[in-house]
């Protein structure tokens, strides 16, 4: 039985070009707590995401590491490619599985900014702002300069009717050179 969801906030993904991501999008990260900010350059509402045959193949060869072994990187790919996946499907099972992977990667040594930022996303492409907050204050704890994460830490207080603290977040986000939020957002 499938469930009616209210109209998501996030802008379409776009379909991979032919023959596969962008150079940028080819390149992995080395460590989590190297994030560098790529998620803020390509941003919440705009990704790219590998064609569906490679994420099958990122998701195998992640499966087969043991869990000990699996860098914050290893669950956010897991996680993200598992959600994007049954978004697409609308399999709630996977979203579901997707949403562990990712907690598995804020709970290792070395936790994942990115799967802090992806759990505060589907937390609030569901619905859920208010259960997103802990998941982007995390990631901005982590990576603080980065202004993808404070534009969606201020969407969220949207969502959550907090408007003080929504225009605070959004106002930071420009501040840390988010043009999107100057434009889109105030």
């Amino acid at each position: 039985m499938s469930r009616r969801r209210k109209k998501s906030r996030r802008k379409a993904i776009p379909k991979p070009q032919k023959g596969g991501p962008s150079q940028s999008a080819r390149k992995t990260r080395s460590e989590s707590t190297n994030f560098d900010l790529r998620l803020s350059r390509t941003g919440i509402d705009y990704r790219e995401y590998p064609p569906k045959e490679e994420r099958a193949r990122t998701i195998e060869r992640i499966s087969e590491k043991a869990e000990d072994e699996r860098t914050g990187d290893d669950w956010w790919h897991y996680g993200e490619y598992t959600i994007l996946d049954g978004l697409a499907e609308e399999d709630d099972a996977k979203i579901n599985d997707g949403i562990q992977f990712l907690i598995n990667g804020t709970v290792i040594d070395t936790p994942s900014p990115a799967c802090f930022a992806d759990l505060a996303w589907i937390q609030m492409e569901r619905g859920l702002d208010a259960m997103a907050l802990p998941y982007v204050d995390k990631a901005i704890e982590l990576v603080p300069d980065a202004p993808d994460l404070w534009r969606l830490k201020g969407i969220i207080h949207i969502g959550c009717n907090n408007r003080e603290a929504a225009i605070a977040a959004l106002e930071q986000a420009i501040l840390l050179g988010d043009v999107q939020s100057a434009n889109n957002d105030i």
